[in-house]
């Protein structure tokens, strides 16, 4: 091979390695921009899932006491219906000197507060009960 040959052959090498690095840095610069795209989509999904109503519902016991074996049954049982019959998801518990609540995000009030005073009502606590929305 003559020099001129020799170096023909080195240029050609070395923008070979520089398509390369290129192509190297389109693919990383693509994947950033799937993984923005990926991260828009999740922060969308939680913005939409913000957007949806809490409705707390608070049961006054028969008693100034803490609530009895029995009523916290009764209240697990009242979220496990809740979310059985898909009318919202129980996002939190709890209880106090003389009452229990649970707060149940909705997709929309106006049909689950029905709902939800009808299984209040079934379970023989609506007179006792106050069910309201706390968030929208």
């Amino acid at each position: 091979m003559s020099k001129n040959q020799i170096k023909a052959v080195t240029v050609m090498e070395e923008a070979g390695a520089i398509r390369m690095r290129i192509a190297i840095a389109v693919i990383v610069l693509g994947l950033f921009a799937c993984q923005n795209e990926k991260t828009s989509m999740i922060k969308e999904t939680i913005n939409e899932a913000r957007k949806k109503s809490r409705v707390n519902v608070q049961i006054r016991l028969a008693s100034s006491d803490f609530p009895s074996s029995e009523e916290l049954a009764l209240r697990r049982k009242l979220e496990a219906d809740i979310e059985r019959e898909h009318i919202g998801a129980v996002l939190d518990a709890g209880s106090g000197s003389g009452f229990m609540d649970f707060t149940v995000e909705v997709d929309d009030t106006v049909t689950s507060i029905p709902k939800i005073r009808a299984l209040v009502d079934r379970a023989g606590l609506l007179n006792r009960s106050t069910i309201k929305v706390v968030s929208s």
